[in-house]
């Protein structure tokens, strides 16, 4: 019996300081929850290989003819052309060259020169000169003073008399056609002023020098 106490008690004793050792031992902290941010990126909307560009624009149709030697009635219409820009244009007989094979030709520079031309004949245009049938071509401006060029009456200017201003060396004529049909010309080597009147379907043609209306025709 006192063998048995002696044991309960050891046991007891032994239960306390088990007890006392896991009553002080600290408690383990909570997990702690772990926030992995994420940085976003925009990313450019990659366009599908299958969809196919636009088709470039064509270019616009030419109403013009430039550098190079014409067949009238083969290459291009009979009948009137302006030739706008700087370079030499030529109305001939034929292919065959020689001065007596010109009908008309002329050097122009910045600005416009008419010409005709008839089935069979044959127009040149070199240099930076683009010829117009004359109902489609861009003309000079002529709401003030006439610069040099060759202006038809009754479509660039109206029927009147006009003051020319020729510096030297200047030219100035009035034709019946776009050949050399006179009505007046005037060259001088001084310079000077001098007075034109033009009917409805004649030409002014002013070189080195400028043109002025003056009034009615007479």
């Amino acid at each position: 019996m006192k063998m048995f106490l002696a044991e309960f008690l050891a046991a007891i004793c032994a239960a306390l300081v088990l007890s006392h050792y896991f009553s002080d031992k600290p408690a383990e902290p909570p997990p702690q929850k772990v926030i992995v941010q994420v940085e976003q990126q925009t990313v450019a909307p990659v366009k599908p290989s299958n969809v196919d560009a636009p088709p470039p624009a064509e270019d616009e149709p030419k109403n013009y003819f430039a550098n190079g030697q014409f067949k009238v009635g083969a290459d291009l219409p009979a009948g009137e052309y302006l030739a706008v820009g700087t370079g030499y244009v030529e109305v001939a007989k034929s292919s065959g060259g020689g001065v007596n094979n010109i009908l008309v030709n002329d050097n122009i520079e910045n600005t416009q020169r008419y010409i005709a031309a008839a089935d069979g004949e044959y127009v040149k245009v070199t240099g930076d000169i683009k010829l117009y049938p004359s109902a489609d071509a861009p003309k000079l401006d002529t709401s003030g003073k006439l610069q040099a060029g060759q202006y038809k009456v009754g479509v660039d200017i109206p029927p009147s008399e006009y003051k020319i201003f020729l510096e030297a060396g200047g030219y100035f004529a009035v034709t019946k056609d776009t050949r050399h049909a006179y009505v007046k010309n005037q060259f001088t080597n001084e310079g000077g002023q001098f007075y034109a009147t033009v009917a409805e379907g004649q030409y002014l043609q002013i070189k080195a020098g400028t043109g002025e209306f003056v009034g009615a025709a007479q």
